[in-house]
């Protein structure tokens, strides 16, 4: 705690809960009971926090469970505007293409809210519910995409049996907490709901009493097939979130454990698990206020890695289960999808069998090119121009617009020959209509900036879906044909259009 508060951070509480039984062996809830200037009667262990991005595991877990995800699944990772949400990376950059384990290792934000957009928020917060983090009592929907950013709010010592959850290959089971004994009893047993009652905070429902060592068969929330996947990737140790002091020193001890840190710099946790105990760990000031430069990597998890080798050593390493069943399948390298006979290059990659669900390469695709000109050429004209046969690689919509808005280059589709005649016209790129860039559009005093959205429209030929860009961030997306609208922002913008053949356009627009 001096190293803490030379900080500006006042406070820490830590749990340490027994996998298999799930009793909290240890819990402390603030650096010092009587410290009132600090605040320390409270118990940082059971209140209600921010978690940052700590929830993110649990989210791929369930990916994984639903055969959207593996490890090596290709994602996304590109701005995205959700009706004015815009989701942003901790360090501020994207990446464009990235594998799901780096995502996850990475902790990348863009790429797990969209995750969370494709499972569904209320699906997740059902099954944090069955994983006993009831202290998010709102409805799904005031949460929203940034619950798994930190939005809601959890105890620690709920987190850490969820974590515990992963250790002990998707089973859940309530905490229970042993009273230490008076005058000769034995010990008591206490379900950590009435504890918190106890101390008059607001009360949960109460957790049932855990089941003994070796008997009771929990609820099961996640395969242990993907918390093994997901323990491996959260075991990896060349990861960004190594505290640079702790790398510098000594080694981390051998354990899968998650950092985060809330909104405002305001918490930072770092939760871990080995075969025998899950560690949970939050640092911050009790009064709530923030501190620059806060965070789970820097400030929580150098004391979790001192726990875990207080209380194993250098034995604290994750389980490893004997029955589970993982598969590998060849797969396209570029795209990491079933490859078709246009896919080259492959590789293996590690699957769940029964839940892995893949689709067959799309980004790969057989033209056929004028051999003078290596322009593309349509079915009709073939018999009568001298080509050669290529493959060319399609890249999703998004990605192609977001590398335009960055100048980024890439291999793109050739374009069509004009030597194909009027055929050529139906596979011409958009063209934007609205914004005009040669206009100045005036924002006005006495209209709310609702009434003054500006429409975008582009000409297409035979593109059933349209993605617009601006400056660097997808700000709508759907069918060519639906009216979609920007609200307006001061400044001089880039504009880009693609489509679904990955054809573009782009303008330069200004509003005053």
């Amino acid at each position: 705690m001096a190293q803490l508060r030379a900080w500006g951070v006042e406070q820490a509480a830590v749990v340490v809960i027994d996998n298999e039984t799930r009793e909290v062996r240890a819990m402390v809830g603030s650096a010092g009971f009587f410290d009132a200037q600090r605040q320390g009667a409270n118990n940082g262990a059971t209140a209600r926090r921010s978690p940052g991005s700590t929830l993110k595991p649990f989210l791929y877990a369930k990916a994984f469970d639903d055969g959207k995800l593996i490890p090596d699944t290709i994602l996304l990772d590109v701005p995205t505007d959700y009706s004015g949400y815009v989701p942003e990376n901790y360090d501020g950059t994207y990446r464009g293409r990235v594998v799901a384990r780096d995502a996850l290792i990475q902790s990348l934000n863009a790429t797990a809210v969209r995750l969370l957009a494709d499972e569904g928020v209320d699906e997740f917060v059902t099954l944090l519910h069955r994983g006993g983090l009831t202290s998010l009592d709102r409805a799904p929907g005031r949460y929203g995409l940034p619950l798994i950013l930190g939005s809601g709010e959890v105890r620690l010592v709920d987190l850490t049996n969820l974590y515990a959850t992963l250790a002990e290959g998707g089973v859940y089971k309530s905490t229970k907490i042993l009273l230490p004994s008076v005058r000769g009893e034995g010990a008591r047993s206490a379900d950590e709901g009435s504890l918190i009652r106890a101390q008059g905070k607001p009360p949960h429902p109460p957790a049932a009493p855990s089941p003994p060592r070796g008997g009771g068969e929990g609820t099961a929330l996640f395969s242990r097939e993907s918390c093994v996947l997901v323990t491996e990737i959260l075991t990896e140790l060349k990861r960004p979130d190594l505290p640079r002091s702790w790398q510098l020193t000594r080694e981390a001890p051998s354990v899968a454990w998650k950092t985060g840190t809330s909104y405002g710099h305001r918490d930072a946790w770092s939760v871990g698990y080995s075969q025998n105990y899950s560690i949970g760990v939050w640092v911050g000031n009790f009064d709530g206020h923030g501190q620059k430069g806060l965070s789970g990597s820097e400030f929580a998890a150098p004391l979790l890695f001192d726990l875990f080798r207080s209380i194993e050593g250098d034995g604290a390493h994750p389980r490893k289960f004997d029955d589970i069943s993982l598969g590998s399948v060849e797969v396209c390298a570029l795209s990491h999808q079933l490859p078709t006979p246009s896919c080259r290059e492959r590789v293996r990659i590690t699957t769940i069998p029964g839940r892995t669900r893949l689709r067959s390469c799309e980004m790969h695709r057989l033209v056929f090119l004028d051999a003078k000109t290596r322009q593309r050429l349509t079915s009709d004209c073939i018999a009568e121009v001298p080509h050669v046969q290529a493959v060319a690689t399609i890249y999703p919509p998004e990605l192609v617009a977001w590398w335009r808005s960055q100048n980024q280059p890439f291999d793109e589709m050739p374009s069509l020959s004009p030597r194909c005649g009027d055929v050529a016209a139906a596979g011409d790129a958009p063209k934007i209509t609205s914004p005009d860039g040669a206009t100045p559009y005036r924002l006005r005093r006495d209209a709310p900036l609702e009434f003054q959205e500006i429409l975008l429209t582009a000409q297409t030929s035979d593109a059933t879906k349209l993605f617009w860009f601006e400056d660097g961030v997808l700000v709508a997306s759907g069918e060519a044909s639906k009216r979609m609208f920007r609200q307006p922002v001061r400044g001089t913008h880039k504009l880009v259009v693609v489509d679904d053949a990955g054809r573009s356009d782009a303008v330069m627009y200004r509003v005053e």
